[in-house]
């Protein structure tokens, strides 16, 4: 996958390194990005210290593919989200003044002296509007910076991809074409692996054996549909030719 086709994930929060909150991000972003088509490069999960958050936006900006990010972006003293990005960004933080103009709509006087903080964003940042509660998040560069609520952080994200890669074209999305083989080790699969991945370069090739019964191994071809479908058919063939037995598993 090239970079114009990846987009990297970025969640942050001391509560998921500690097992109080479960992460529910991975599994839905993964098939959200899937369905347009768009490969998870890479994903991080940080707690919420600073100098963290800013090395891994760094490292994420370095990718040279959009981000989203979610968690940290809040008011209080342990989201440091926002002043991480005006670090790895090397911007300045400041009072958006939408964002300032928007609070004040929603809470008044009570917005100051702390509410105000929730839309001190870096510099030349844009607004992501928020359906649930209109607290917006920002934009900057390639990176895209969320609430770490699921209930909020999802539509926004439906929003910036609309907006960054318009609506979702079913023919480009990711699948996986998947064969099961028992009884066979992996090494005895790794030539097939080779050659059909040489042969399909625009689809990624995974082995993936299991502790239970008879040491299955699964063996995957994601891609658009097209691709992996011939991948798949490929690698059944030449399975079948050295003598042995796939079975089809259905995509994914």
């Amino acid at each position: 996958m090239t970079a114009s086709q990846s987009i990297a994930l970025v969640l942050v929060g001391d509560e998921l390194l500690s097992g109080r909150r479960r992460d529910k991000h991975l599994p839905h972003f993964a098939a959200v990005f899937a369905a347009r088509g768009l490969s998870l490069r890479q994903v991080w999960i940080i707690g919420d210290g600073r100098a963290d958050v800013a090395r891994v936006l760094g490292d994420a900006r370095a990718l040279g593919c959009p981000f989203i990010c979610c968690g940290g972006i809040g008011a209080t003293p342990d989201d440091q989200t926002r002043q991480a990005a005006a670090q790895a960004f090397e911007r300045p933080l400041r009072i958006h003044p939408d964002g300032q103009t928007l609070l004040e709509s929603l809470y008044g006087e009570r917005t100051y002296p702390h509410r105000i903080r929730m839309v001190e964003f870096p510099e030349g940042a844009e607004l992501i509007p928020n359906p649930v509660n209109q607290v917006p998040g920002f934009a900057l560069g390639d990176g895209y910076f969320l609430p770490g609520f699921p209930e909020m952080a999802w539509p926004m994200a439906e929003w910036v991809l609309e907006r960054r890669f318009g609506e979702v074209d079913a023919s480009a999305a990711l699948v996986t074409c998947r064969l099961g083989f028992r009884q066979v080790p992996e090494s005895d699969l790794i030539p097939l692996l080779d050659d059909i991945g040489a042969e399909h370069p625009r689809v990624r090739l995974s082995c993936l054996p299991s502790m239970r019964d008879g040491f299955p191994v699964e063996v995957g071809a994601t891609g658009r549909a097209p691709d992996a479908q011939a991948a798949i058919q490929a690698f059944e063939a030449g399975a079948r030719a050295a003598g042995l037995e796939p079975h089809a598993l259905g995509k994914r």
